[in-house]
């Protein structure tokens, strides 16, 4: 995993005694839905929705006769914007804001953790 990230360019690899990994690109500069293509490929919700940036996969025979793939290429479509338009800074300000609700509000942390 670590390797996919770095080929990526997400991370790079520091030598020396403090060394190890350490993060290439600004979280402002990456993408959640990025985040996730580098982890797992393409999103999408069935084979046949990967499609969408215009590249038609057969995922199956009846793929030219289905009443579904566009719907699906559409929702698949909506998914990936979706997941672009949040960038990863985002995430860490949002569990951070959480964690110090949390501390300031520990009947917070005891409702969340019955759930």
């Amino acid at each position: 995993t670590l390797q996919r990230l770095k080929d990526t360019g997400l991370i790079q690899s520091e030598q020396g005694a403090k060394g190890g990994y350490v993060l290439a690109k600004d979280l402002e500069e990456v993408s959640l839905g990025e985040f996730i293509g580098m982890m797992e490929g393409p999103i999408s919700v069935v084979h046949c929705a990967l499609g969408t940036s215009g590249t038609q996969t057969q995922a199956c025979e009846y793929q030219n006769k289905c009443e579904m793939t566009d719907i699906m290429q559409s929702l698949n479509s909506r998914i990936e914007t979706f997941l672009k338009g949040i960038k990863l800074s985002e995430l860490t300000r949002a569990e951070t804001a959480f964690a110090l609700e949390a501390v300031a509000h520990p009947e917070v942390r005891t409702e969340l953790s019955s759930v």
